[in-house]
């Protein structure tokens, strides 16, 4: 009988071990196969997203169905580890309706909404995202202030609002983020004065863009703080005063423009900072016309970059000779300065401007014989030198 009894016993042990395992490998199975409670809240902040704003029949938002797991849908990028979402890029989808609160997808990264038709104001409830690093709203109908809190925003790379119907002032802590990139809000109706004592302290700030709005106030030279700008964008604005001479400094600048606004007093001077210009090495544009610019435009102006393309002065108080040596910028490709008050003959080292294609010196007080070196102008397309006193 001891043989049967030890037997029995065995595959008792056996009975239990296989029960064990299979019960934890049920559990484990169990565990994997159920969704987290975060992804599900993801899931749940997409389809509100879809609910607040409209899209075209069969557009991008037809994919946001059951059929496909939530990090399939189009214009969502999840994180491969953790299927949370990162990503949301749903630009030129011809999108309606309001901006919903996306407070809950606590690890987007990058929001893409520009050129849709988006309108109402920013939620909020955005600012709470601080795991953002992209906010792109341009070429929407989007409208009121730009929230205060959005400077509260320690992470945030990018901030892109322009072409919109913005209004207000922008919250002063905005200018002072640590992380921005690039902070564009061009073509609004932004207003507000540019304070001299504003800080302006974005080390890494890259392209700073707040042309075509309603600022006034002067230029302040605290610009200068702003190490790394590489666009500097005030144009079409209602800045007055002096342009300060600290620009210089900005040894990454390529892109300055100041065009349509109220600088300048009509006075000797107002050009003294093309001279701090000279010292950067990349410049490619420069727009200053239409303002208040007076005095003789600066010999200095042929020491800028030669990697110079666009120089746009025209519409404004300047007078004096054009300086002899302008044929060092030897990769000009426009030159306007039209609508002024220069004087004197145009200096035969033009003709060594070779990719110039548009140069334009119409309505100022130019004299002598137009110089047959122009005929040497293989890429000039547009050519004015109309209402001067050439004989």
């Amino acid at each position: 009988m001891e043989m049967p009894i030890f037997s029995l016993r065995l595959q008792w042990s056996f009975l239990l071990v296989n029960l064990v395992l299979c019960i934890s490998s049920f559990k484990l199975e169990s565990h994997s196969s159920t969704p987290t409670f975060g992804n599900e809240t993801d899931k749940l902040a997409l389809l509100a997203f879809k609910n607040y704003v409209a899209n075209v029949p069969n557009g991008v938002l037809s994919s946001w169905n059951d059929s496909l797991h939530f990090c399939q849908w189009e214009g969502v990028t999840c994180s491969h580890q953790l299927q949370r979402v990162t990503a949301l890029r749903l630009e030129s989808q011809r999108l309606a309706g309001s901006l919903p609160p996306i407070e809950n997808l606590t690890f987007l990264r990058e929001l893409e909404l520009s050129n849709n038709n988006l309108h109402g104001e920013i939620p909020i409830e955005l600012t709470n995202c601080s795991s953002f690093r992209t906010v792109n709203f341009t070429r929407n109908n989007l409208t009121g202030q730009i929230p205060l809190h959005v400077g509260h925003m320690s992470k945030l790379l990018h901030l892109w609002l322009g072409t919109n119907n913005f209004s207000g002032m922008i919250p002063p802590s905005l200018h002072n983020l640590s992380s921005v990139i690039e902070f564009v809000a061009t073509d609004n109706h932004l207003s507000g004065n540019f304070m001299s004592n504003m800080r302006f302290s974005s080390p890494q700030l890259c392209k700073f863009g707040k042309a075509m709005n309603q600022f006034t106030g002067i230029i302040p030279d605290t610009l200068s703080n702003i190490s790394g700008l590489e666009l500097l964008d005030l144009g079409d604005n209602h800045l007055t005063g002096k342009v300060p001479d600290s620009l210089g400094v900005l040894k990454d600048l390529y892109w300055l423009t100041l065009d349509f606004n109220s600088s300048g007093r009509g006075m000797s001077g107002d050009l003294n900072f093309l001279n701090s210009l000279t010292n950067i090495s990349g410049l490619r544009l420069i727009n200053a016309e239409g303002n208040h610019f007076g005095g003789v435009l600066p010999n200095s102006i042929v020491n800028l970059s030669t990697q110079l393309q666009q120089l746009v002065l025209g519409e404004n108080k300047i007078s004096g000779n054009i300086p002899k040596e302008i044929g060092n910028l030897i990769n000009l490709i426009q030159f306007i300065a039209t609508w002024n008050y220069l004087t004197g003959i145009i200096p035969t080292s033009i003709g060594k401007l070779q990719n110039l294609g548009e140069l334009d010196f119409g309505w100022n007080r130019l004299s002598g014989l137009l110089l047959s070196t122009l005929g040497n102008l293989s890429q000039l397309f547009h050519l004015n030198m109309s209402y001067n006193n050439f004989g």
